[in-house]
């Protein structure tokens, strides 16, 4: 009796262990659905929209790191801020990859400071520029850039996809 009772116990628990990973592995494959809709949603917009503003190889806004360089020459007239805008990202993933290799507690101690700090810097302005592009292409800019925030950036790619064929706004009509 005992025996048949540990043998059912232990079924019990591969079929409880079967369950999990299989529920475990169903929301990691609608994750990666998800992620990766989102990340072909956000490449079309931008490369739409970088075509439109004439700018060449517009469809690097589908390779990861270099898509924030499209974001930015969208964005931005201004090489200076399109500069400091990647410049702060390449800055971050660097600094990610160099402490990983560095093993000493007060230079991680003084690069997480760091990378704390540029990383505050590199958020803010790519919502800037995430609203600089809304308010070129959208008269709800304000609203968009809100509802973004509120809801960690999930919502960027599908706005970007929403605005990729609407017209340039004139900025002139906008100060008026």
């Amino acid at each position: 009796m005992s025996i048949n009772g540990n043998l059912l116990q232990e079924a019990n628990v591969n079929q409880m262990l079967l369950a999990f990973f299989a529920t475990f592995l169903t929301l990691i494959g609608i994750v990666l659905v998800i992620a990766i809709t989102l990340y072909i949603l956000k490449g079309i917009g931008l490369m739409k929209m970088a075509k439109r503003g004439g700018i060449k190889n517009s469809w690097l806004a589908f390779v990861p790191v270099l898509s924030i360089y499209i974001l930015g020459k969208v964005a931005f007239e201004d090489k200076i801020m399109l500069i400091l805008l990647w410049g702060l990202k390449i800055f971050i993933y660097s600094s990610v990859v160099l402490a990983f290799f560095i093993r000493g507690d007060l230079i991680i101690s003084i690069l997480s400071m760091i990378l704390s700090i540029s990383q505050l810097a590199s958020t803010t302005l790519s919502y800037y520029a995430i609203y600089k592009i809304y308010d070129k292409f959208s008269d709800r800019a304000v609203t968009m850039l809100v509802l973004d925030v509120l809801s960690c950036g999930l919502l960027e790619p599908i706005f970007l996809f929403a605005i990729r064929n609407n017209e340039l706004r004139n900025e002139t009509a906008q100060v008026a």
